[in-house]
């Protein structure tokens, strides 16, 4: 996500499942991270200028659009997965013998139960 304030580019880009990149004109300011609880953390690069904008920028970002992504070669492996026809049972349960269209027929001399 790309936001331009104040005649900076901020932008706050996934780096792992967890976490975000923050970078202001290309320059890495922090690290953000969420665990979907509503509480956004944020570690600050210490060698870096930073301004109480960048602050505002970041969490902002985070808050509204989350933190972290899955891998590409992860997202890749879902898609092709879900296109693939559905898997065949191993085990096919064929029906009694003394089955008929209807389901079980009663055995002689007992009375029939629904089930």
């Amino acid at each position: 996500m790309d936001v331009e304030y104040d005649g900076a580019v901020y932008r706050l880009v996934p780096d792992s499942v967890p976490s975000s990149r923050l970078t202001r004109d290309g320059t890495h300011l922090g690290d953000f991270s969420s665990d979907g609880d509503e509480t956004v953390i944020a570690e600050w690069r210490e060698d870096r200028e930073l301004r109480p904008a960048d602050a505002a920028i970041g969490y902002a970002l985070a808050a509204a659009f989350g933190t972290g992504a899955q891998p590409m070669w992860m997202m890749i492996v879902d898609g092709v997965s879900s296109a693939l026809p559905p898997a065949r049972p191993l085990l096919r349960i064929q029906p009694d013998a003394r089955s008929g269209p209807g389901g079980p027929r009663p055995v002689p001399g007992r009375a029939a139960r629904e089930l």
